[in-house]
C-alpha cells in the first residue's frame, strides 16, 4: 500500500502520476499494490502497524519517518539533509538516492527477515529520542539557567 498526502499543486500532481502508475501497476494484475491519497490518521495508524518497510523519497524532508520507525517499519529514505543528519542512524534503516538503492534495500529487507527484526528493533529505540518525555526534558535543562538568573535579577 502506498499512501500520499495532497498538500500543494506540486504535489496533487505527483499524486496524480502515483494513481496513474497505480492503475498502470493494478492493469498488470499486481494485487498486492494499493495507492491511497490523503489517508486519515485513525487508517494510516492501522496501515502502519501491519506494513513492514517505510519508503521516504522526498530529498530534504522527515516529517513522518520517526512514526515509521516507532511503529516498527524498516526505513528506507531519501539520503539528503534531515533524515540524514537526525533520523535514520546505522543500524536504524537505511539511505538511498537511487531506485536501484531503493530496490536493493527493500529486496535485503524482505529476504533478510532476521537483519530486518533487529533493524525495527534498533529504529523502534531510536525513534524513542523524539519522545515527548525526552523533549520535555531536554527543554527544561536548556531553559534551566535562564529561569535561574531571570529569578536571581528579582531578588
Amino acid at each position: 500500500m502506498v499512501h500520499g498526502l495532497t498538500v500543494s499543486l506540486k504535489n496533487v500532481t505527483l499524486c496524480d502520476v502515483c494513481l496513474f502508475f497505480g492503475d498502470f501497476i493494478l492493469g498488470l494484475g499486481n494485487s498486492h499494490v494499493q495507492f491511497v491519497m490523503n489517508t486519515p490518521f485513525s487508517d494510516l495508524t492501522s496501515h502502519l502497524a501491519d506494513a513492514s518497510i517505510g519508503l521516504y523519497s522526498m530529498r530534504n524532508e522527515h516529517f513522518g519517518i520517526v512514526e515509521m520507525m516507532a511503529a516498527g517499519l524498516v526505513a528506507i529514505v531519501h539520503d539528503s539533509g534531515g533524515p540524514r543528519e537526525d533520523i535514520v542512524k546505522p543500524g536504524t534503516g537505511y539511505l538511498a538516492t537511487t531506485p536501484e538503492e531503493y530496490t536493493t534495500y527493500m529486496y535485503g529487507i524482505l529476504t533478510q527477515p532476521n537483519v530486518a527484526d533487529d533493524t525495527r528493533q534498533a529504529a523502534r529505540v531510536s525513534a524513542g529520542r523524539f519522545s515527548d518525555k525526552i523533549f520535555q526534558d531536554s527543554l527544561a535543562m536548556a531553559l534551566a539557567p535562564v529561569l535561574i538568573l531571570s529569578a536571581a535579577s528579582m531578588i
